[in-house]
């Protein structure tokens, strides 16, 4: 689609803005095509997670009436099984199609196709959802703005039928997710206090060691180490890579990765602050525990 060639020199920036436009303009018939191929599954999906979110709700409403924010609870409660899903299609679709250059950007796969219907669902679903919490106006904002653009993404991967595993390979980075929201579970509120004052601190400093070890590994060196292999195959195989992809594809998809390390970044530094806090508190409970058995 688009009948691009292989440059022999670089494109000058006016005929790429150009080629960009003309992509954007393609963008409602990709979307039809994404939705004709793929909508069925979407929806099925969507339901299912309606359903199951009503459920939690009513069982949140039930069991744990005192709880202010049920929605939210719901929807970590959600999120605890549907994360851990999607984290495993992501790493399972990376690695069918990681072998060479022709795999990475035209190949698909079950698990590649599962895990961009599985987070277009999400997104729409998650988007009607938030503004139903108790989630502030600057972070209901820019949580939107992030579920629009990365939905966009996917959108536009479904519907090109290519470059799967570099959404997947992204996607990888929701292992994060499992373990952020195992933390929200822990800072649940209870009638007395919160839900890790109830458990052994161990388990706490255990997860917060994992978010923080699972945020370096799945993020700040994922993202460099996708974008330089992105940016080494165009260089290297310009025929099976510039060739075969739009302008927009070759713009928006390393720069959203770009946008998601520097958000990273910046969420990395409070995530070490609550790793060492949790570990120094662990560890004073435990002195605490022996000085009372001596």
């Amino acid at each position: 689609p688009g009948g691009y060639k292989t440059p022999s020199s670089p494109v000058p920036f006016g005929a790429f803005a150009m080629s960009m436009f003309a992509d954007i303009l393609e963008l409602p018939s990709l979307v039809i095509m994404a939705f004709t191929e793929y909508g069925r599954f979407i929806a099925l999906s969507c339901s299912v997670q309606v359903m199951c979110l009503i459920l939690l709700f009513i069982l949140v409403l039930v069991l744990q009436p005192d709880q202010k924010d049920k929605v939210t609870l719901a929807d970590v409660y959600f999120s605890m099984v549907f994360f851990p899903l999607l984290a495993f299609a992501a790493v399972a679709a990376s690695l069918e199609l990681r072998h060479d250059v022709q795999s990475r950007w035209q190949g698909t796969c079950f698990w590649s196709e599962l895990y961009l219907v599985l987070y277009v669902s999400r997104m729409m679903c998650h988007i009607v959802v938030q503004p139903m919490t108790e989630m502030g106006p600057y972070l209901l904002f820019m949580m939107t703005i992030h579920h629009l653009i990365s939905m966009g993404c996917y959108i536009i991967g479904l519907g090109y039928g290519r470059c799967h595993y570099w959404g997947c390979l992204d996607g990888c980075c929701e292992i994060t997710t499992v373990f952020l929201n195992v933390l929200y579970l822990f800072n649940m509120p209870l009638e007395e206090g919160k839900l890790k004052d109830q458990i052994p601190h161990w388990l706490e400093a255990t997860n917060s060691f994992a978010l923080w070890l699972a945020f370096l590994v799945f993020r700040l060196m994922l993202f460099p180490y996708w974008i330089y292999t992105f940016r080494q195959d165009m260089h290297q195989r310009p025929e099976l890579t510039r060739g075969i992809t739009t302008s927009l594809e070759r713009f928006i998809y390393p720069g959203t990765t770009g946008i998601l390390l520097f958000l990273s970044s910046m969420w990395f530094i409070p995530i070490t602050q609550g790793m060492l806090k949790t570990l120094r508190k662990s560890k004073k409970s435990k002195v605490t525990k022996v000085t009372k058995v001596t």
